[in-house]
This record gives structure tokens, sequence and C-alpha cells, in this order.
């Protein structure tokens, strides 16, 4: 849902034409105060009037209908004095400039004021759902419509209707046509042109539960009334009291409760295709590749989004505790370019890589007959380290490991070492990681958790975990999970999905926006993406403030997501290997480093300039959990170069600009999710119930009217 906040003019002006037969036409430019009547349309959340000064729908001269409306108890802005026109005999037409701005519900033409609920009781009317426009006729307690076509967000439209008493063999008719195309028509139910009362003509509400608004506008209006039908006097708009401008940063809502049909491009890919992914590893009784007698744990694993494991349940260890596990390790596959973890872990809440929770050896396949190996951890906030990588030969040879933990060395701090056939890594724990926590209470083999990539073999015997040998001669009765399966993966770097979501992970009620959010890359069109609400231009000359709720769920290491304000071709211009963010961004970060975990960081780069990030943010934890956020852009902020804040929850972040920065300025034209321009692994995250600026404008105040 999209809103515009704050008065509008309620009235307009009338101007009569010439009449013939028992009716005639009437003319409303909206150039003057017209004794058009006002239910409700003040009432909040409704807040449609009169607009003394713009042209929104594209009319002739200054001044319009319009404003914020959205569905709620009857309300209208209409003329009152149209007489008791006869739809038995008289032709009815009307026509008039248009334009919605959003997604939303208005209904506009004849009524009987006279409902309390749902459509009037009768009309004939058009309605706007989305940017689907209907012509509709109800009555006698019936109701037909028909769709006569879309029209696009922002840009204004003319429309004429007719309704034909004598159609369809005196049923009735009622035909509408946009832009001058086709007329679309419907006829009336038997007996419904006979039952018609008509007493106002103008915008009103569809009478349902309160939701999805827009900001819809009209002006240069001729429609049909009684002839003769005296109208008061027109009231010339007051003359503003001389008054300093106020500069306002007018918001938009958007909660997601339908499809707002933003602006998608590449957001939802099909390339690369989905594939299949296949884990099939786990206890085996008859082989034995590790060697010693048959019987031994591994198999086929690859790397993917989703958990699975083949482990050993114990007792929970934390960091405070030794721990300790040995055995013998072989990757047969010469050409293995497959990636997969051995050690500890936490079966509840051990996702993504660099995983939470996991104190491991990782082995990573570069084929050419050799791999990577590290020892790394993860403590429960998903900071992370590890020791640089140890190169192997891979294939025929049988590897005996040993992998440790003390928790009074490196000071105190904590140190993991793994001595790997002749290698020793050592892996001393960061400042405050030993603090921040890890519960284990699997020991086993388990994927990397980032995208679909290549598997690999892999087999492990004679183990020895906590002091307690594994020998496999007979089936353990470790937990399998996911371990024994084959499906269709389409979370595949760099494939993106991301967009509307009919979802509640980051709200209270359905619908949301977000997915599966890969980093981008300048160097190919598609690989860069965003999904997007359409905005007036907006300059980083003037305050710009958003808000909403944020879901952060699972997440790969050197990953990134974005949302802010940026612009529709500046953005995806000037890419370089130097700077992730695109420029002319404006916005929120959510990014690592990986010992860190992840921060939610105001950043921006303006035009033909470098990124800014600030050092360090308010920590945000992949872990499903739903955050309240605020940001505020002050252009006189700071040092007065301009100041960006960010609040997560209750706490806080800010980036200055310098006067650098400020010279080169930004334009943004758009407000969304953008994809960086460097290249790396996906988030999954969801916004939900945003505010955001929309609107830059100078704004005068006299007595109740708002002047634009």
């Amino acid at each position: 849902m999209s809103r515009t906040p704050g008065a509008v003019v309620l009235i307009l002006s009338v101007l009569a034409s010439s009449a013939f037969g028992a009716t005639e036409q009437r003319i409303e430019s909206f150039s003057a105060i017209p004794a058009w009547e006002g239910v409700g349309n003040q009432t909040p959340p409704q807040s449609f009037g009169v607009s003394a000064s713009t042209t929104n729908a594209g009319g002739t001269a200054s001044g319009e209908g319009g404003g914020y409306i959205e569905r709620g108890a009857p309300a209208w802005l209409a003329d009152s004095y149209i007489g008791a026109l006869d739809p038995t005999v008289d032709t009815i037409t009307f026509s008039a400039t248009l334009m919605i701005e959003n997604a939303g519900n208005p209904s506009f033409g004849y009524f009987d004021s006279n409902w309390t609920a749902g459509y009037p009781p009768s009309a004939l009317m058009f309605r706007i759902d989305d940017n689907n426009v209907y012509v509709r006729a109800n009555g006698n307690g019936s109701g037909v419509e028909a769709l006569v076509g879309q029209v696009t967000y922002g840009v204004p439209f003319q429309c004429e209707l007719t309704f034909d008493p004598n159609g369809a063999g005196g049923q009735g008719t009622w035909a509408m046509s946009i832009d001058g195309g086709a007329a679309v028509s419907v006829t009336l139910d038997p007996g419904v042109r006979d039952t018609l009362a008509l007493n106002r003509f103008g915008l009103f509400t569809l009478g349902e539960s309160s939701d999805h608004g827009c900001n819809f506008w009209f002006d240069d209006l001729e429609y049909t009334v009684e002839s003769g039908i005296v109208v008061p006097t027109p009231v010339p708009f007051p003359t503003p009291t001389p008054t300093p401008p106020i500069l306002t940063a007018i918001q938009r809502e958007e909660h997601f409760d339908t499809d707002p049909n933003w602006e998608g491009l590449h957001n939802r890919a099909t390339d690369p295709a989905c594939r299949t992914t296949v884990q099939d590893f786990g206890y085996s009784a008859s082989t034995n590749h590790a060697g010693g007698a048959p019987g031994e744990m591994g198999g086929f694993i690859q790397p993917a989004a989703d958990l699975a494991y083949y482990g050993k349940v114990i007792p929970e260890l934390t960091l405070n505790d030794s721990i300790s596990a040995s055995g013998k390790l072989i990757m047969p596959d010469t050409g293995n370019t497959g990636q997969f973890l051995v050690g500890f872990f936490n079966a509840a809440n051990s996702r993504g890589w660099r995983t939470p929770n996991s104190l491991a050896m990782r082995l990573n396949g570069r084929g050419s007959n050799t791999f990577f190996l590290y020892a790394e951890y993860a403590t429960q906030l998903w900071r992370a380290g590890g020791t640089s990588a140890a190169t192997l030969p891979i294939g025929p040879t049988v590897y005996s490991w040993n992998l440790t933990y003390d928790p009074n060395g490196n000071g105190g701090g904590g140190r993991v070492t793994l001595v790997f056939g002749s290698e020793t890594l050592i892996c001393d724990l960061d400042p405050g990681h030993k603090a921040d926590g890890a519960v284990f209470n699997r020991f086993g083999l388990l994927p990397v958790m980032k995208s679909n990539d290549n598997g690999t073999e892999v087999w492990l015997d004679d183990l020895t975990i906590q002091g307690v040998t594994e020998g496999f001669a007979s089936d353990p009765g470790w937990e399998g999970f996911q371990n024994r399966r084959s499906y269709t993966d389409c979370v595949i770097r760099p494939r993106f999905d991301f967009g509307f979501s009919p979802t509640n992970h980051a709200g209270a009620a359905p619908g949301e926006m977000g997915g599966v959010v890969f980093r981008g890359d300048w160097h190919f069109e598609d690989r860069m993406a965003h999904y997007a609400d359409r905005l007036n231009l907006l300059s980083s000359d003037h305050p710009l403030m958003a808000s909403g709720t944020v879901n952060f769920r699972q997440v790969v290491s050197d990953s990134t997501t974005l949302i802010g304000w940026f612009h529709s071709t500046l953005s995806r211009e000037a890419g370089t290997d130097a700077s992730a963010l695109p420029q002319s961004f404006l916005g929120i970060m959510v990014e690592g480093p990986s010992s860190e975990g992840f921060y939610f960081r105001p950043v921006f780069r303006m035009i033909e300039l470098g990124q800014e990030i600030p050092p360090s943010g308010p920590h945000i934890l992949p872990n499903g959990a739903t955050h309240n956020w605020k940001l505020f852009y002050d252009p006189s902020g700071g040092t007065g170069s301009g100041r960006i804040s960010l609040f997560l929850d209750d706490e806080e972040a800010a980036v200055n600009l310098d006067p650098q920065d400020k010279q080169a300025g930004g334009l943004y034209d758009r407000f969304g999710i953008i994809t960086t321009q460097i290249d790396g692994h996906s988030q999954f995250i969801y916004f939900d119930d945003l505010s955001y600026t929309y609107l830059q404008q100078y704004t005068s105040s006299v007595e109740n009217w708002s002047i634009y």
C-alpha cells in the first residue's frame, strides 16, 4: 500500500456549458473552488480533494482533483448538483484526464450516495484495480463489469464513457474507451436500467476493509447533468500568506498486501538453469575405501543451500570445553572440485557458510590432483575465523588427521589445531569470539552450505570423538538428515530470485519483498538486477527518510544485499572492480566481513565517486528474527555536508558525507533492492512495511489548505 500523507484541498470549480434536451454537459477544470461535496475524504487514511496548482493528471491548466484514496468506509468527493437524471431516457456521458501513481482501487463516475459497504447500490462508473481499468454498472442488487485495458503508473491517460438507455434492446449499455482506443461495453441486467438512482458524480471509495491505497488524480472533466441546475458561484482559491517554503520529504507506504507491480530487472533469473543436487552419504557396511576392514562412513556429498548431515549425537560442548576428534580420510576422485566440512556442529542452527556453531576442517577440491585444506570455526553469532589453505595431493592417499580445540590456548582466547597428514594448521580465535559462545551437539560430515556446486566422494573411518572410538564394523546408528536424497535445486550462483513474495517472514500479514539475493557483476549486463518502485526524481540535496522491517534468514559468506534509493540508468553505469556499490546509491548494506558476521550499515556512492562504507554498524544475525529499522538522510548534517543515520531496533550507525561527496551529489528515481557490482554469494532476506521518500517538494500552508 502506498500513501502520501498531508492535507489536500477539498474543493473544485464549476462552469456550465450549453444544454441539449433535458440534459447538458458541465465542464470542470479546477480553476477555482467548486461546490462539490466531500464526505470522509479527509478522514484518515483518506486524503483526497483538490490541489490548486499541480498537473499530475496532465490537465490543460494548473489545478486538479485527487490525492490519496484507499478501500474503506464509503467516502467521496463529488458534485451533488447534477439533478434528477433519468437513465430510462437520458444519454449520459463523461470524459476526463486521469493518472494513477501506484497500485490501488479508486472508483469514479455516477453513483447513489446512500450506501454503507461494498459498491454503491446504483452506479455507472469505472474502477481501477492496480493498473487494470474496468467499466462497471451496479443496480437492483447486481453488478456487471468488463476489463477495458491497462494503464501505466505515473502516466496521464484520457477516458470517455457513454450510457445508452436504448442499447441492447432497451436494457441499456455502458461503454468506456481509454486514450481513443476501442470502446468496451457492458449490458445492464434486465430491469436494472429502470431502477438506477444517480445523485452524485465524482471520486469515491470501494467500501471494503481499509487497505490498498494509491494516489489518483483527475482533471478536465466534461459530464452530463440535468439542464438548468443552479450551482453556487465558484470561489477563487485563496492567495497564500507569504511564508518561507518548507521542503517536505513526502513518504509512500508499501505493505505488499498485493503485488505492487514494482519494476523488476533480471531479479527472477532463469539462467543458470536449475540443477539436480545429490546427497548420498552416511554409513556404508561393505566398503573400505579409507582402509581396514569393511565398514566406514561417507559417500557422495554436494555443496547446496540446504542443510544435510550424517553425524553422531554427542553431549553438548562449548568453547569453554576441550574438544577432540581424529580418524582417517580419503578423497579418491582426482578431479574433485567439491567442498565439505568434517567436524563439530549444531543440528538445530548450523546453517549457511560460514557455518555458525561449527568447529571443523574444510576440504575444497581444486581438480588437477589437489585439494585445499582449512581449519575453521564460527560462533553462535556468525563471527568466524579460519586458517590459510594448505595444498595437498588428492587421490589414493589415505590421510590420518587429528582436530583439537584447547580453550586455554591463545592466552585463554581458544585455539584450534588440525594435524592432517604432514600438515599442521593452527587457528587462534579472534578477540571476543570465545565470549560469543558456540554450542556443538553433533560430530560428522556435512556439505558447505552455499549454492549448488560440484560434488565429490569422501570416506572416513577409524574415528575417535572425545575419546570414544567408532570403527564402523557395524552400523553405529548415527543421525542422518537429508543425506540420502536427490532434488531439483534452483539456488545456483548467480541465479537471482527476489521481488514480491506472498510469504510473511518480515511482517504479520502475507506479502513482502525479498528472496535469494546474489551479488551482481558489472561485467555482464544480465548479472546486475533490481526490484524497485518508480519514483519522482529525487536528489541528495534534500532530505530522505525510510523505514520498515527486515528478516534475515540464511546467508553465505562473501554476500551482500543493498536496499535504498538509486537511479535506473546511472546506477547501472560506471562499473569498477574498486567499488561494490552502484554509483548514485544511498541506503543500507547487509554484509560481512566473516570475522564480524554481518553488519547492517548505512552506505552511499555519489555520481562518479567511490563508495563510502563505515567500518562497523549494528550486527544482524541471519537467524530468521524480524527487526525494525529506520534511515534518515540530512543533507546539512554531520560536518555540514550531509549525514546518514541508520537505526536497527535500538542500535545506531552513521556515515558523514564530505564536501567532495556533497558536490558530486546523487540522483534517484527508484527505491528497492539493487545488486552490487562485484559478484559473490547469496543471502535469503525479506523486507516489509516499508515507508520511503518518493517526492521532495516545497510546500506552503494557508489555514487547512495544502497548496503545492
